[in-house]
């Protein structure tokens, strides 16, 4: 038979239990060993259960995202072989990044509310998570917004060179993991 599992790059202990039964079975040949037929796999297998577990790092994001893997089940003197997919899924576990090399720029204090001045470019390995933008300091009087998508607009109050000639604003990023990412532009 075949056998099928899904599961995240960061499971750890035991992930399915394969079985076979022996029709002829002896006193000679009354118990079954099972392994792999081939090595090179985060996985391990009890030679005597038939239990698969995982025995190294899976990691969706810079390793595989399945394996197929031959098991073998033995008496001794017959061998079966039966095929165990197992499918990976990510795990929001790193934080996205800004990638924009260069945010200084220059704005005239007459720029209109609702035009967008920048874009925030950001990288996410994972494959799951949704960025959310938010601008988490410098933004003095709330002369600037940032949208869903990144884009830092100047705000419906605008902006006055008397008041404020410099901005400094600190973006932060999420995906919704615990981890963030922020930069000053």
């Amino acid at each position: 038979s075949l056998y099928s599992v899904s599961i995240s790059e960061t499971t750890i202990g035991t992930i399915i239990t394969t079985s076979a039964t022996d029709l002829d079975a002896t006193v000679a040949f009354s118990s079954i060993v099972y392994g792999f037929t081939d090595a090179g796999f985060p996985f391990s297998i009890d030679a005597s259960t038939g239990a698969v577990s995982v025995s190294g790092i899976l990691d969706f994001d810079e390793g595989p995202k399945s394996y197929s893997i031959s098991i073998f089940a033995s008496d001794g003197s017959l061998t079966g072989v039966t095929t165990l997919n197992i499918q990976i899924s990510d795990v929001n576990d790193i934080a996205p990044v800004i990638t924009n090399s260069d945010f200084s720029l220059t704005i005239s204090e007459s720029t209109p509310g609702g035009t967008a001045i920048f874009d925030v470019n950001v990288q996410d390995i994972d494959t799951v998570g949704t960025i959310t933008y938010q601008i988490t300091s410098g933004n003095t009087d709330s002369s600037f917004i940032i949208d869903s998508s990144g884009v830092v607009t100047v705000s419906a109050i605008g902006l006055d060179f008397e008041t404020e000639t410099r901005y400094e604003l600190m973006i932060q990023v999420s995906d919704g993991s615990q981890m963030t990412s922020s930069r000053w532009v």
